[in-house]
């Protein structure tokens, strides 16, 4: 039994020290300390005033998933190590079904990907703990059109789950391997969330080579939030994530707890309207990878800053937004004006333009994919 950071009841009591490090309450629940029960008094006082200008700055924070509106508490849950979970669906072998394969990176790590279609390639890159399955609508809506390239990141999906390599520049370089042996040429290249994260790894790495068109998907350039920036920077920069919110998710995660934190994150990261099956399945999808691993993700994929980047993009490029995300459109769309020529688009929330936009509404995403990628 280990303690680890879950969204449960309120705990109340002075600061303890715990495996990962001080543990606190929620930062509402300092306020109601008296001078004797907390000795950090001012220092608490100043972190709920930070936390109250973050939310303010959000705009409207209940778009924001649970776990990440809360400074997560302390509960017990026993560590159950389980095998990776399968996903729900079963893709059956028929004509013009992907064709599955795997590479070996240059550290020795075993990646699984698939290919569908003809045409000019496109690799798609999957977001944090997610995994090359969810793309599964646009392999059907866009291998008519494009070879289109999926493939697991390392620790995810079908892929081996090796103990080191969880950062964003190894990524950009396993994605700099796909590029290479599966499309062999110049490819087009989609990243989701995290997989954005990748691609401007990727620019600020190897310039674009490689790359013909990019294509960016909800996310921002500076998650963390910093008490030092205005409400337009915060609007700008996407800085919506606590530092307590950050860490009551990497700690879940560390301890083994991803049963009892991912289900809270991705019913923010939905709309209403989601069928239970998709849900389920991106629930399945996600449970594949272990909590240990995805928190050394999560670490990498919260704690940076992409904001020079854009500007240096020199192939043409798209961003996507949900404008029902988590993740505010006004940041996609800085994003987009920092990176020369660059599109815009957004897809509202009533119409699945939520964070997972491509599984709620395939057939629009994929339109406005093509449309850019086949514009000459």
């Amino acid at each position: 039994m280990v303690d680890v950071r879950v969204p449960l009841e309120r705990r109340r009591g002075p600061h303890r020290q715990g495996q990962y490090g001080p543990r606190r309450g929620p930062v509402h629940s300092w306020l109601r300390k008296t001078d004797k029960e907390s000795p950090n008094r001012d220092s608490s006082r100043r972190s709920v005033d930070r936390s109250r200008r973050w939310a303010d700055s959000c705009g409207d924070p209940e778009r924001l998933p649970w776990v990440l509106r809360h400074p997560l508490p302390v509960a017990r849950v026993a560590l159950k190590p389980a095998p990776p979970a399968r996903g729900i669906r079963n893709r059956p072998a028929t004509p013009g079904s992907p064709t599955m394969a795997t590479l070996t990176t240059n550290d020795g790590v075993e990646l699984h990907y698939d290919v569908a279609g003809t045409g000019p390639p496109l690799v798609l890159v999957h977001g944090w703990n997610q995994t090359a399955a969810l793309f599964e609508r646009q392999v059907a809506g866009l291998s008519d059109r494009f070879q289109v390239i999926t493939f697991d990141l390392r620790g995810h999906g079908e892929s081996e789950r090796p103990d080191h390599g969880y950062r964003i520049a190894r990524y950009a370089m396993d994605l700099h391997t796909v590029i290479d042996k599966v499309a062999g040429q110049p490819a087009h290249v989609l990243g989701h969330s995290m997989g954005c994260c990748v691609l401007w790894s990727y620019f600020d790495l190897f310039a674009g080579d490689g790359i013909k068109k990019a294509v960016f998907v909800d996310m921002m350039t500076h998650p963390i939030a910093n008490p030092a920036f205005t409400e337009q920077e915060v609007a700008d920069y996407g800085s919506i994530l606590s530092p307590d919110a950050f860490f009551g998710v990497f700690n879940g995660l560390t301890a083994g707890a991803a049963a009892q934190v991912m289900p809270g994150l991705l019913d923010g990261m939905v709309t209403e309207n989601i069928s239970t099956e998709d849900k389920a399945w991106l629930l399945a999808e996600n449970a594949r990878m272990p909590g240990p691993l995805s928190a050394r993700e999560f670490f990498t994929d919260i704690l940076a800053d992409w904001r020079d980047v854009p500007p240096r993009i020199n192939r043409r490029s798209l961003y996507i937004a949900g404008e029902g995300s988590f993740i505010p459109a006004s940041a996609t769309r800085w994003a987009a004006e920092q990176t020369p020529g660059a599109r815009f688009e957004s897809i509202p929330a009533g119409e699945g333009g939520n964070h997972f936009m491509f599984i709620e509404n395939p057939d629009r995403f994929n339109r406005i994919v093509s449309e850019f990628l086949t514009a000459t």
